[in-house]
């Protein structure tokens, strides 16, 4: 079932274009069906969620919604923030949906990421369904945001020294490497 996650969220992200229109700046009567996004090929945030949705519902997910807030993921600011929300703070639309892997957050990422990558680590968001508010979380440790570096030094007894060096990437990190390594030219 996680390899369907991954289609659907692949042939959204190739197949309709990113319209960077912040959620909270369009009246909900703007959101396009699911149809009349995928036959533009284009969509803002909420129009490739709904897509992303009613592609998830079709072959048996229970995708939910959620709100990305553009307010401070700092854990000392989000009491007085989460009490006083504006509409505004809403800047784009995620589809969450369970699978065997855990939750998943799907929307801000492309076909580069791991599935369980999101580029909105930490951000707060409302879900939809629940009205609460969450903490968008990486699917798994493995893919948060970080970058880790190993050098190794190895010493002959004759002094010669060979020393390698290893950059390792996660989270978005790791999508933009691949991004960049397969379109090269």
């Amino acid at each position: 079932s996680e390899g369907k996650v991954i289609a659907i969220r692949d042939y959204v992200a190739k197949n309709t274009k990113g319209v960077d229109i912040p959620f909270s700046q369009l009246p909900l009567s703007r959101i396009s069906p699911a149809d009349a996004t995928l036959a533009a090929g284009y969509g803002n945030s909420s129009d490739r969620a709904v897509l992303m949705a009613a592609m998830l519902k079709a072959i048996g997910f229970k995708p939910q919604f959620i709100l990305k807030s553009s307010a401070s993921p700092l854990q000392s600011l989000q009491g007085p923030l989460l009490k006083h929300t504006a509409d505004s703070w809403f800047i784009s639309v995620l589809v969450k949906v369970s699978t065997p892997q855990g939750q998943i957050t799907l929307g801000d990422t492309d076909q580069y990421a791991a599935l369980g990558t999101v580029s909105s680590f930490g951000n707060n968001a409302l879900n939809v369904s629940s009205g609460e508010f969450e903490t968008i979380q990486a699917s798994n440790k493995k893919f948060e945001d970080k970058a880790e570096t190993i050098i190794t030094i190895a010493l002959s007894p004759s002094g010669d020294a060979s020393i390698t060096y290893q950059k390792n990437y996660y989270g978005t990190g790791h999508a933009m490497f691949c991004r960049d390594y397969l379109e090269m030219s």
